[in-house]
């Protein structure tokens, strides 16, 4: 059973592991990967801070480091569920422990994302919840990534989080991209970010829907709201426009070709913060700008946005 935090009796095993993250983390110390333990020792070790190598975004440049850090997350998701105790153990460590964060790197991406692809459902639950934690706070992003990956969503967007407005290496611009930046908009009651979503007659839809006084597809939030909501969603189509990003291959630029055209819908099935399914659409896209495969912009072009905004709020609610 996953718990959120260490129970009593595993609290110094816990302690020790963090003490034992502390050491490899400061020193550079490591060690042969014999186990699970190892492996994620290793990873702290790697992440390092101090270490310049690594410094960067996931994607913008494989360094040596970063290809250590994948073959080890690839080596500790092939233990399995044995693997858990450990992973656990490094998280425990980390909501628990403030030098472990502020000396943890980029091991903490890695170390979830195989959590993630191990503990599944299970998994899916603890991360949501580590979403909330003000600890964790830096944290936000790669759980927002790990959310997605536990469940198989394209991605999962938390108001807590700038998921949606990260820069993604080794891709081009995606459906996911304005998708994701309208969700994070209504979580924020960001009005002008939400208009920067859409194609300019949708956005003069949506216009003449507020100015009539039907606010119910917008929520009001006050802006850089800092109540916590979170929704997933997931392309109900083939391919890597509906994966999570970290299953993606390092540096991909290709696209399905039946997507290279000015006009693509998307059935987009809609997942609330629980992981249960609240309901889909069929969302239409539209590219501006640069013809360029991998540099198109896509903006949300559907005749139905206001009834998609009100079913986004709902499930947001739930």
């Amino acid at each position: 059973m996953v718990q959120l935090a260490p129970a009593p009796e595993n609290k110094r095993k816990v302690l020790l592991f963090g003490a034992a993250l502390l050491m490899v983390c400061c020193t550079g110390q490591s060690q042969t990967a014999d186990s699970a333990e190892d492996i994620v020792r290793q990873m702290f070790a790697i992440s390092n801070p101090s270490s310049e190598a690594i410094v960067g975004v996931a994607g913008c440049g494989e360094s040596t480091d970063y290809s250590r850090l994948r073959n080890l997350e690839r080596a500790l998701v092939a233990y399995g569920t044995s693997a858990l105790p450990a992973i656990e153990n490094a998280i425990d460590a980390l909501q628990r422990e403030p030098a472990v964060r502020v000396r943890s790197g980029r091991a903490v991406e890695w170390v979830l994302n195989a959590y993630a692809q191990i503990g599944k459902e299970l998994a899916f639950r603890r991360i949501v919840q580590m979403i909330g934690d003000p600890d964790l706070a830096s944290f936000r992003v790669e759980l927002d990534r790990a959310a997605a990956l536990s469940i198989g969503l394209t991605s999962y967007v938390s108001s807590l989080s700038a998921s949606a407005l990260a820069f993604h290496c080794g891709r081009g611009e995606e459906p996911r991209d304005s998708f994701s930046k309208m969700i994070y908009a209504l979580e924020r009651g960001d009005r002008l970010l939400l208009l920067s979503t859409l194609s300019p007659r949708t956005r003069s839809t949506l216009e003449k829907t507020l100015s009539s006084g039907d606010v119910g597809a917008f929520t009001g939030r006050s802006p850089n709201t800092r109540s916590s909501t979170s929704i997933g969603y997931r392309f109900a189509i083939s391919g890597q426009w509906a994966q999570p990003d970290e299953t993606r291959v390092l540096g991909r630029a290709e696209l399905i070709a039946a997507f290279q055209s000015d006009v693509i819908e998307i059935r987009t099935m809609l997942i609330t913060k629980s992981g249960r399914d609240c309901g889909s659409h069929l969302v239409r896209f539209i590219t501006l700008g640069n013809t360029k495969v991998g540099t198109q912009r896509y903006m949300i072009d559907s005749s139905d946005l206001p009834d998609l905004l009100r079913d986004i709020n709902s499930c947001l609610a739930k």
